[in-house]
């Protein structure tokens, strides 16, 4: 009697996702997925500072006032990192993302429906918690299903979602803001589009990574992994180098138009060029940084990338007589700070990296959303120098400089693939 031969598909273990030799159209959806998502939850960030300008004054907010709110926002997307990179690794990356976006939306509806301070800080809580868990969420979910060799350049299309919703909260608020327009509160309700997401979470599959992990009995606990000896190094460094770039960024992007309105009397540091112009030079930037980090290294890159938005902030301080006289040369050098911006492509496939799949989404919500929190205490380093605006922004330099040396601790290895460990 002959043999009936098994089925091939039994015979050859079926590849993950990650393993295919090269990107499929599934691979395609899951970073468009990743970039939407987080460019609806940096447009809520976003379009929520920059109406600051409109709810502060409606409401009879006071600068101190103002700045709590603001505060409450950044601060709460650190708790957002925790609470839905913990829910990503327990439950997996696709109910992370929806539940993330789900809260954003009614943060969003809260903010247009506020009628005092006190519904602004609770508005501001829910909102930042939102905030804080969709980017790992996403990012975590492309770097475990994308080809292992396109990780990098994948992951800068997918965190391209924030220079574009810089750009896209810009032309809200000049647009659609303005009292004889939507007004604030009607363009905090133009934020639900995000909600788009939940149906486009349909088209694409869950980490396979992630679904061959939790198939193996583990006894790992998400917290108190962080703190193991083989990751707790790891941990260590990434959020040094996270801390510093975050500094160098949120410095810059609070006090430099601040500084260049109310120290020179300028209009274009306030104006939608300014943002065009940062937000067109940090999508050069994203594009670049793969080029350059396939060329020469990941760590060198970082380290290229960081001085470059460092020198964009910095050249203004130092060049200030040419900068009176030209206008324009504030937004050639917003754009060169924008292109600096372009080091954030690397992060995303930096922790998919570094962590083990039972804590890369919430090791990656820490380290992001964590040190956005920190750095909600930029506001305050200009009133410790005597008021000086200018030190905001040189502090920020110091800080791109910090960042640029501190990314050679960590380890150079890139582009390897993820195991389902």
């Amino acid at each position: 009697m002959r043999t009936v031969p098994e089925p091939a598909h039994e015979l050859v273990p079926q590849l993950l996702l990650s393993q295919q030799p090269r990107a499929l159209p599934v691979h395609w959806r899951i970073v468009a997925l990743a970039q939407f998502g987080w460019l609806g939850a940096f447009s809520t960030l976003m379009v929520t500072l920059l109406n600051a300008q409109y709810w502060s004054v409606e409401l009879h907010l006071d600068t101190g006032a103002t700045a709590a709110v603001k505060a409450w926002l950044l601060g709460m997307s650190g708790a957002g990192g925790f609470l839905f990179g913990w829910i990503g690794d327990l439950t997996g990356r696709k109910p992370a993302m929806a539940c993330a976006a789900l809260v954003g939306a009614v943060g969003a509806v809260l903010f247009a429906a506020a009628q005092s301070e006190a519904e602004l800080v609770r508005a501001a809580i829910v909102a930042g918690i939102g905030i804080g868990g969709q980017w790992a969420a996403g990012q975590t979910l492309l770097g475990e299903t994308v080809p292992a060799h396109l990780r990098q350049r994948l992951g800068a299309l997918a965190q391209s979602g924030a220079p574009v919703g810089l750009i896209v909260s810009a032309l809200i608020t000049v647009f659609f803001s303005p009292p004889d327009s939507l007004g604030w509160r009607g363009t905090q309700l133009l934020l639900l589009v995000s909600l788009l997401l939940l149906p486009a979470l349909a088209c694409v599959p869950e980490s396979d990574v992630w679904r061959a992990a939790r198939r193996r009995k583990s006894d790992h606990s998400l917290v108190l992994g962080l703190l193991a000896p083989k990751v707790l190094p790891l941990f260590l460094v990434a959020f040094l180098v996270t801390l510093f770039a975050m500094a160098n960024y949120w410095c810059t992007v609070t006090w430099l138009p601040e500084f260049m309105r109310k120290s020179w009397g300028l209009s274009v540091p306030g104006s939608i060029g300014w943002f065009l112009a940062f937000g067109g030079g940090s999508l050069l930037g994203y594009l670049l940084f793969s080029l350059v980090a396939a060329r020469i290294g990941r760590r060198a890159a970082m380290s290229i990338f960081c001085l470059i938005m460092a020198s964009g902030a910095g050249l203004l301080l130092f060049a200030q007589e040419h900068v009176r006289e030209h206008q324009w040369l504030v937004l050639v050098f917003a754009g060169v700070a924008g292109i600096g911006t372009g080091v954030w492509s690397c992060f995303g496939p930096l922790y998919t990296e570094l962590f083990p799949t039972h804590l890369r989404n919430t090791a990656g919500g820490v380290l992001m959303n964590g040190t956005r929190a920190i750095n909600l205490l930029a506001p305050l380093l200009p009133p410790l120098f005597g008021g000086n605006l200018g030190a905001g922004v040189a502090i920020g330099g110091v800080f791109g400089v910090l960042c640029a040396a501190a990314a050679w601790l960590l380890p150079g290895r890139s582009g390897t693939v993820v195991q389902a460990d």
